[in-house]
């Protein structure tokens, strides 16, 4: 690694000391971390990065750095952890999806879940597009993996907590590595779920759509899921789907968050 992990774990906290949901523009809201010649430069209302020169183990330590933080936020302060999973899939927007709204002001509202002021006025809704199985699957890996819990630990825990959805996992070891899957699904089924989730979101914000200049609903399948929407054909196949739905949506942008096998996240977004 470039850093020893006492400067990368320095660097962290120098990083968390910046979160705040205070931040109405995305341009106030850049810092810059440094240790010597290496830097960290990101967006202290999601913490995701812009730039940084520093190597990939180095990096993959200051996450690792970061996650206890994150986790310790999911079970003390869930609302303030759904707000950040909010602002990262909006950060992925407005600044990896090219909008042109990215330099607008920034308000987190009830309904929809963001306002941007600018030019225009523009609503967005998220909308996570996943599936109740997907959902607690994530929820067990996300509290137990990384602790150095054994295999029968995590399974004894998900099946306290999650019975009926733990009892459809398979659960291995892999060489002394735990690991959890869900089994076989039917990807058409999941997408057409997905068209659906969007088709609700619609319909209880279409009576609000004249109030903005433009409405987007935001779907995010990147966390959580995934593998059902994993390029732009598939993308393509819930926006047919919705559209089969409700021949009649118009006045509104559907944007959804995806993730190629390489792990590489693309934006795919249609004006109604």
């Amino acid at each position: 690694m470039a850093l020893s992990v006492s400067e990368i774990s320095s660097l962290a906290d120098e990083a968390l000391s910046h979160l705040s949901f205070k931040y109405e523009k995305l341009i106030e809201a850049i810092y810059t971390v440094k240790s010597g010649e290496y830097y960290y430069t990101f967006d202290a209302s999601s913490m995701l990065p812009y730039e940084t020169n520093l190597d990939e183990d180095s990096l993959s330590e200051f996450y690792g750095k970061l996650r206890p933080y994150y986790k310790n936020m999911c079970y003390k302060h869930p609302r303030d952890y759904q707000e950040l999973t909010e602002r990262r899939v909006l950060f992925h927007y407005l600044v990896e999806g090219n909008s042109e709204y990215k330099d607008y002001q920034i308000k987190k509202t009830e309904r929809p879940d963001f306002t941007l002021i600018g030019l225009k006025k523009v609503g967005i809704e998220l909308v996570e597009l996943t599936t109740p199985i997907d959902q607690n699957l994530f929820s067990i890996t996300r509290s137990q993996f990384g602790e150095s819990k054994s295999l029968d630990e995590i399974k004894t825990f998900a099946l306290k907590h999650h019975k009926t959805f733990a009892k459809q996992f398979s659960f291995y070891d892999l060489d002394g590595t735990p690991a959890i899957a869900a089994g076989l699904f039917n990807v058409n089924e999941r997408q057409d779920h997905f068209a659906n989730l969007l088709c609700r979101k619609y319909k209880k914000y279409e009576e609000m759509l004249p109030e903005f200049d433009e409405f987007i609903i935001l779907g995010n399948t990147a966390d959580g899921s995934g593998i059902e929407i994993s390029c732009e054909s598939d993308v393509d196949c819930v926006l047919h789907g919705l559209q089969k739905k409700l021949p009649e949506i118009k006045g509104v942008t559907i944007a959804i968050l995806w993730e190629d096998a390489y792990s590489r996240r693309h934006m795919t977004h249609k004006r109604f």
